[in-house]
């Protein structure tokens, strides 16, 4: 057994699992699963937003994203088969495109900025970084990127996972497998898959700015990719046991949702952690001068989402603009229909 136990403590996983704890990666993975929890209501109104009005001729892919969204949040989103999910999606109106409509634009990509800061500070601590990542305005543009990126990836699996799926249907059908249901899933999968390690590898590499080799960074993005993927796959299984449970009532959805996030939250960070078991320390700190006075230095190793008071200054902002909005496309929408009912008279 102490052999065995020898050999177990030498393997890759043993090492980032070990990793994961000595950096506290589950205290990190709670506050970032407490950012994307506020942040995943206007990120996915934000989402549909720009979907929407993209693919407004094209409701069959937009159908694909919203299933691809589904299974990233599984029960959350409103479909035909979660009709009562908490999370409505619907394409925009034509106040979206007008200056008040813009206003909201805004605040919901504000408000979606809230996790991928969290989450960057979160990979960092457990690759051992210290510092900042550039000044507020760079930092901002470096999110808005990655969101967009990350944005531009659910398109792609949608879409790329239905092609790949009919292709592999078709070859299935003329190979004499008939309807091979695991044949389109298998290969759904794998694309699945590949998108979720790039996903991976544009987290480490361009938000949290790990400066790095990337084939260093390679298996644990192919770690947390398949991870994530498997995860989709069996999410609804892991959901419907956490919110069927009677003891938690009527906040259960809620309770699943934030459970559902901090497991995303803990695979992304053993998927750093997996990556930084080849990566030693990125900036050693300066041997001490001499005696120093003054308090202790801090425990790199504590987890910190950046300055309390922007944090709270954005949300607020966004709520203000926001409610702004809403109010100024409500009152926008009246003034035309009221104009709308004068011609007709």
């Amino acid at each position: 057994m102490k052999q065995l136990w020898v050999k177990v403590k030498a393997t890759r996983a043993w090492k980032a699992w070990k990793r994961y704890g000595d950096r506290r990666g589950n205290v990190l993975a709670g506050g970032v699963g407490y950012f994307a929890f506020l942040s995943v209501f206007p990120a996915i109104a934000l989402a549909f937003t720009v979907f929407g009005a993209v693919l407004r001729g094209r409701p069959d892919l937009l159908a694909h994203v919203t299933s691809t969204l589904g299974s990233m949040l599984p029960g959350f989103i409103q479909d035909a088969q979660h009709p009562d999910a908490p999370i409505p999606v619907k394409p925009p109106g034509t106040g979206a495109l007008t200056v008040a409509g813009s206003i909201a634009f805004v605040s919901l990509v504000l408000a979606g900025l809230g996790w991928l800061g969290g989450m960057r500070e979160g990979i960092r601590a457990i690759f051992g970084a210290s510092g900042s990542v550039g000044n507020a305005v760079t930092s901002k543009l470096r999110d808005l990127g990655v969101l967009a990126t990350l944005g531009l990836g659910i398109f792609l699996s949608a879409v790329l996972t239905a092609v790949v799926g009919a292709a592999a249907g078709w070859v299935a059908a003329h190979i004499g497998l008939g309807n091979a249901g695991w044949i389109v899933t298998t290969a759904g999968l794998a694309v699945s898959a590949v998108i979720d390690s790039l996903l991976m590898l544009v987290l480490f590499r361009v938000l949290a700015d790990i400066d790095v080799d990337w084939r260093r960074l390679r298996d644990g993005a192919v770690v947390g990719g398949v991870g994530f993927t498997l995860m989709k796959y069996f999410g609804a299984f892991l959901i419907a046991r956490t919110t069927h449970n009677p003891l938690y009532g009527s906040i259960a959805i809620v309770f699943g949702l934030l459970v559902w996030l901090n497991l995303i939250a803990r695979l992304i960070l053993i998927a750093a952690a997996w990556a930084a078991n080849d990566v030693g320390p990125l900036e050693p700190a300066a041997e001490p001068l001499g005696p120093q006075s003054g308090p202790p230095p801090r425990d790199p190793t504590l987890p910190t989402f950046g300055t309390r008071a922007a944090d709270r200054t954005t949300l607020a902002a966004g709520a203000v603009l926001g409610l702004t909005g809403a109010i100024a496309v409500r009152a926008v929408g009246r003034s035309l229909r009221g104009v709308r009912d004068l011609v007709r008279s």
